[in-house]
């Protein structure tokens, strides 16, 4: 397969390349899914394309107008080309499966406060949670009075810069 060196991204109006052109690119947000959310992505879109392949009556027509990046500036600069992802798909289910098992442990540092209560028994009788992968709640659960609070807290960091990267 052939690499393409380049990113584009296309308008369809002349005003908005001499925006960016003056400007810079300012990300819009796009509703999109993620497996069965719908969220808000600020993003600009690139595509990965051949020249050949762009315009009327050619493979992709996403507007008259366009700027090309150089792919290596693009990677240096964290950008990337469109990425389609299908429901169901390795892709989607391995990003929502992280999602489901970093959302609850964020929060485990405020959790911990529970098991002050007198006769405590697990956090989970206190607290529901609809749905929870059994292997948060195995750690949910497993906090008590005598579990550290830096270990709390270092699941808990964990948890949202693990989060925070799926998001990436």
């Amino acid at each position: 397969m052939r690499e393409v060196n380049n990113l584009l991204h296309f308008t369809r109006e002349l005003d908005t390349v001499k925006k960016v052109l003056k400007n810079g690119f300012k990300a819009s947000y796009a509703v999109e899914s993620l497996g069965k959310r719908k969220i808000l992505l600020p993003m600009v879109s690139f595509s990965n394309l051949l020249f050949r392949d762009v315009g009327e009556d050619e493979v992709v027509d996403y507007g008259q107008y366009g700027i090309g990046i150089n792919r290596e500036y693009a990677v240096k600069s964290g950008i990337n080309p469109v990425i389609y992802l299908y429901e169901n798909s390795q892709i989607d289910n391995a990003i929502n499966s992280l999602l489901n098992l970093t959302i609850i442990p964020q929060g485990l540092d405020k959790l911990q406060k529970i098991t002050q209560v007198k006769n405590f028994t697990k956090i989970t009788d206190y607290v529901k949670f609809n749905p929870i992968p059994d292997e948060v709640k195995e750690i949910v659960d497993s906090i008590d009075g005598s579990t550290s609070d830096n270990l709390v807290l270092a699941i808990t960091k964990y948890a949202k810069k693990a989060h925070e990267n799926v998001y990436h």
